[in-house]
């Protein structure tokens, strides 16, 4: 009856050194879903009216941007093309031009680390 104290005793405190790593990884998990789902629900409550993501090449060039612009600039874009165009910002001008743009991304309210979630939501589109 001793041994068997002993070895359950022992088990336990096997068992409860791993805990905390599995608790460390699942609110890393968990954290990292919550900033998909931001993402997700802001591209679809900003961007899917002009930028639809169920159609397979106007998402590849979203992310071909994410791949030449710095996460930085993409930021600012977002944020505010017609600042940077009336700045005389190359590639804002040369998107304008190239697209006959009637319109600008103007989503100031949008916080750095909203778009950096959009980010993250656009590069797990398949």
């Amino acid at each position: 009856m001793r041994y068997i104290f002993i070895i359950s005793s022992a088990l336990l405190v096997l068992l409860s050194c791993s805990q905390p790593t599995d608790r460390h990884q699942n609110s890393t998990v968990i954290k990292a879903d919550v900033h998909l789902a931001n993402g997700e629900s802001l591209f679809k409550d900003k961007c899917s009216s002009c930028h639809r993501y169920q159609k397979g090449a106007e998402i590849r060039f979203n992310i071909s941007v994410l791949e030449r612009l710095s996460e930085e600039y993409f930021i600012k874009y977002i944020q505010n093309s017609k600042k940077l165009k009336d700045q005389g910002d190359g590639y804002a001008q040369a998107m304008d031009k190239e697209y006959d743009y009637n319109y600008e991304h103007r989503f100031n309210q949008l916080t750095d680390n909203d778009i950096q979630d959009l980010i993250k939501f656009i590069k797990t589109i398949p």
